[in-house]
C-alpha cells in the first residue's frame, strides 16, 4: 500500500519548482533571432541546397575585422566575435519553398552588433533529378549594425546565394553571402 504522507511530500516541491519556474525573471541580456533564405534566381537547374553548419559568429559594432586566415576565406576570429551555436545542424533550403529557416534564436551578451558571419561546415546542392553537385562555401562576415536592447528580441535575415562557377570549376556551384538585414521591430 502506498503512503500519501510520501506521495504528498513528493508532490509539493515538484508543482513548487514548477511554478517559481514559471514566475523566474526573464534574461536581461537582447534576444537574437536570425533567420536564414537562400537565393536560387542565378541557378535554375538548381534544385534544393543543403547546409551543415558550424557556427553564427556575430561581431561588437565598431571593431576591425582582422586579418584573413592563411590560404582560406572569412576572417581569424577575435574576442569582439562572439561564436553562437547554430539550432540546427543542417538547414535543407528548397527552390520551391523560399521561406526563412531559423538559424539561432537565445539571449546574447552583446549591446550591438556591426557584422555577422553564418559558417558552414560543409554545402551539398541537388538538381531536380536528384544528382548531387559540388557547391563551394564562400561565405563570409557581412557588415549588419544594429543595437540590442536589454529584454527585447532583435531579428536579423541572412540572405545567401547560389552562383555558377565559370572557368576552371565550370559545372560546380559556389555559396555567397548576400545580404543581411536588421528587421527593427520585428519579433517572432
Amino acid at each position: 500500500m502506498k503512503n500519501p504522507m510520501i506521495l504528498k511530500a513528493i508532490k509539493v516541491p515538484i508543482v513548487v519548482l514548477g511554478f517559481l519556474t514559471l514566475l523566474g525573471c526573464p534574461s536581461p541580456d537582447p534576444t537574437l533571432y536570425c533567420r536564414g533564405s537562400v537565393d536560387f534566381s542565378q541557378v535554375p537547374e538548381l534544385f534544393e541546397i543543403e547546409i551543415a553548419w558550424n557556427t553564427l559568429a556575430v561581431q561588437m559594432d565598431g571593431k576591425p575585422l582582422g586579418p584573413n586566415p592563411p590560404n582560406g576565406h572569412g576572417v581569424l576570429l577575435d574576442p569582439t566575435w562572439l561564436e553562437l551555436p547554430i539550432q540546427e545542424n543542417s538547414t535543407l533550403f528548397k527552390r520551391s519553398n523560399s521561406k526563412h529557416h531559423i538559424l539561432y534564436r537565445a539571449p546574447v551578451a552583446l549591446r550591438s552588433i556591426g557584422r555577422v558571419w553564418a559558417q558552414a561546415l560543409s554545402v551539398t546542392g541537388r538538381l531536380a533529378s536528384g544528382k548531387e553537385v559540388v557547391v563551394h562555401s564562400i561565405l563570409e562576415p557581412i557588415t549588419a549594425h544594429f543595437p540590442l536592447r536589454a529584454k527585447q528580441t532583435t531579428t536579423l535575415d541572412i540572405e545567401l546565394v547560389v552562383v555558377r562557377n565559370l572557368g576552371k570549376q565550370k559545372g560546380s556551384y559556389s555559396l555567397y553571402t548576400k545580404s543581411a538585414y536588421w528587421l527593427e521591430g520585428l519579433s517572432p
